[in-house]
């Protein structure tokens, strides 16, 4: 029986970069239950961001504090066609 298993063993020592491989199919094998477990937080963080892109006074409040902070954000705003110039230079 121990013959049986060294033998195993040797054959197992003979395949190159065993180590690694074993360890991606440890993770290939992992992988869904990763993405199951930090999929709602995915999904919470996109549906954050398109509220946060839907909303207008957010978009004002964010491009004043990037022009105000000293970032090169007014060439930008004059440059873009996305931003309502007008509500920017508003007071």
């Amino acid at each position: 029986m121990s013959f049986i298993v060294a033998l195993i063993f040797f054959q197992l020592s003979d395949i190159p970069r065993l180590h690694v491989r074993l360890k991606h199919i440890m993770f290939m094998r992992q992988f869904d239950e990763l993405v199951a477990d930090i999929k709602p937080d995915i999904v919470s963080v996109t549906a954050a961001c398109q509220d946060i892109n839907k909303s207008d006074r957010w978009r004002i409040v964010f491009t004043r504090f990037i022009c105000f902070t000293g970032y090169d954000y007014f060439a930008l705003v004059v440059n873009c066609k996305f931003i309502n110039k007008d509500r920017f230079f508003q007071v």
